[in-house]
């Protein structure tokens, strides 16, 4: 089968929608995907796949909205194994005994933006609205991992820093990675101020892609930030897939901490490895 690069494509199962990066499932014997607001039964501001607990949803929506959707993926859901995301760069090596964390039994760890593995059955959870998600997997090794990064992490380097622990822990070798940029705000809505440009501008411009705006705000992309990043870790530009979705733009797909608040719902990004 050929794999066409750059390529992000929406598949439909059970009236649930969800993006995956095209060729991924079949050639490395995974499952992943990143959801879209479809296709769920929650009402309002988080119409209508609300992932997120931690939100103002009823509780009981949120649930039947995680059983749709793991189980128009084939994943199981009671098996998910949960980030617990504060914006660092934390990354948590997931074992047997953490299935179903934060899903059937509490998390046993916390600030955790990043999940790697290479144990069959275990799909691993991040969650976002506007922030990248960031889909890892090497073939050769048969490890996965996903991340959560908005723009503290990415200039801290959690696209890197993934790509480290892949290495340390198990061995991968960056020619072997592919990398997923899923959707994120992209640069045509992501504005900054000077709160945050002060945190970036110390980074070369090839680095950042950062573009002045107006008089007061910079425009960023996130995407060029994690790529750059990954380069630096010597993966190969052709392992590098990116989704070139903008979350705040297509309002009818995506939830956008930036263009909603605090009431809207989330995203998932899932991965797993199959047996």
């Amino acid at each position: 089968m050929t794999i066409k690069k750059d390529k992000f494509s929406w598949y439909q199962q059970q009236q649930v929608e969800y993006g995956a990066f095209e060729g991924w499932n079949q050639q490395y014997n995974i499952t992943h995907g990143f959801s879209s607001r479809k296709g769920g039964v929650s009402e309002g501001c988080y119409k209508s796949m609300n992932l997120g607990f931690a939100s103002k949803d009823d509780e009981k929506l949120v649930n039947e909205n995680f059983r749709r959707f793991t189980k128009a993926l084939g994943i199981q859901k009671d098996n998910l194994v949960l980030s617990d995301q504060t914006h660092e760069t934390n990354i948590r090596v997931v074992s047997e005994q953490d299935t179903g964390s934060g899903m059937t039994k509490p998390k046993t760890y916390v600030g955790i933006d990043g999940l790697i593995t290479n144990v069959p059955g275990i799909p691993l959870m991040t969650f976002h609205a506007d922030c990248t998600p960031l889909f890892y997997v090497d073939p050769m090794q048969r490890v996965i991992g996903v991340a959560h990064a908005g723009w503290r992490g990415a200039f801290s380097g959690m696209a890197s820093k993934m790509v480290q622990a892949m290495k340390e822990v198990y061995h991968c070798r960056p020619e072997n990675i592919q990398v997923g940029i899923g959707p994120s705000i992209g640069k045509c809505c992501f504005l900054i101020r000077h709160d945050v440009y002060k945190h970036v501008k110390i980074f070369p411009k090839y680095v950042t892609k950062i573009s002045k705006a107006n008089a007061e705000q910079w425009r960023l992309s996130l995407e060029s930030v994690h790529e750059n990043f990954l380069r630096l870790e010597n993966i190969p530009e052709d392992n590098i897939w990116k989704s070139n979705r903008c979350t705040f733009c297509e309002a009818d797909k995506f939830f956008s901490h930036r263009r909603m608040g605090n009431d809207r719902g989330n995203h998932a990004a899932v991965m797993q490895l199959n047996q």
